[in-house]
């Protein structure tokens, strides 16, 4: 896939998509956000030197007391999820 430098230096993957779905639901005991685009996917067990995005964002979601899901699959898109508890 094709890659530009971004603002850090570093080089950033273009996703190539033309849709992205993003949904937020309040539930009676979580909140849900999901994100689905159809851009070229990525491996999320792959590990880049210096990244720590997939991580980060799972800490993130940790400490609120939820959970991050990421299903990709190259050439059909990303789906990410975030449920964090409430109340």
């Amino acid at each position: 896939s094709p890659s530009v430098p971004s603002p850090t230096g570093k080089r950033t993957i273009l996703a190539f998509l033309s849709k992205v779905d993003v949904n937020l639901a309040f539930e009676e005991k979580v909140v849900r956000l999901s994100i689905h685009d159809n851009g070229v996917g990525f491996d999320t067990k792959a590990q880049t030197e210096g990244a720590f995005g997939l991580i980060g964002m799972r800490e993130r979601a940790r400490l609120l007391g939820g959970v991050l899901l990421v299903r990709s699959e190259r050439g059909k898109g990303t789906l990410a999820e975030v449920t964090i508890p409430i109340g």
